[in-house]
This record gives structure tokens, sequence and C-alpha cells, in this order.
């Protein structure tokens, strides 16, 4: 902000790069939830309510 105040030609340019993060992010938060629907089609289990070292396991292991 503080750099868009002092340059106000600036702005375009951040405007531009702020759009770019933001669409990145949905893409990113998109991504997550095909791989979570995969894993619930795939394991029958909901990956959000798995500890962090049962997922470790299943994926150093196969999945087995």
């Amino acid at each position: 902000m503080t750099y868009m105040m002092k340059d106000s030609r600036t702005i375009p340019s951040v405007l531009t790069a702020f759009f770019c993060a933001r669409s990145i992010e949905r893409i990113s938060d998109r991504s997550q939830n095909i791989c979570e629907f995969i894993f619930y089609y795939l394991k029958g289990q909901d990956f959000r309510h798995l500890s962090g070292d049962f997922v470790e396991k299943m994926l150093t292991k196969g999945g087995h």
C-alpha cells in the first residue's frame, strides 16, 4: 500500500500482481478439493478428519 501511495504509476502493476496471486490461490484451493475428493473416492475416508501421522503412513506405504 505504501509503495502505491509513493508512486501512483505502480498501481496497475500492483493490482495485476494482486489479482494473479488471488487466482493462484483459487487454483490451489480447487486442486486441494479435487485431491480430497479423489482420496475419499478411493479410500472411503474423509481426508480432513485423519491424523497427519496416519496420512503420512498411508502415503509412504502406498496406501495398503
